[in-house]
């Protein structure tokens, strides 16, 4: 076991060993990200011309003020 850590040691520390270690890291998180990429959902946009507001037509006799409403002629 006491012969071990030695080469376990200098295998770590070697730069290949190191330098392949951070590209199989790196090739990993692309991957990842690849695989979790979801396209975002096109946006529905709104038409710059709406239709004309709808007028609420209320009858002469809602007219509280007293105030001639058009068509009316006295």
């Amino acid at each position: 076991m006491s012969t071990f850590i030695p080469i376990i040691k200098t295998v770590i520390s070697d730069p290949k060993v190191i330098i392949a270690t951070v590209l199989i890291v790196i090739y990993f998180e692309i991957v990842t990200a690849v695989v979790r990429y979801r396209k975002k959902p096109p946006v529905k946009r709104r038409s710059h011309f709406s239709p004309p507001p709808v007028a609420d037509e209320k009858p002469a006799e809602s007219n509280a003020e007293g105030e001639k409403s058009e068509g009316e002629d006295s």
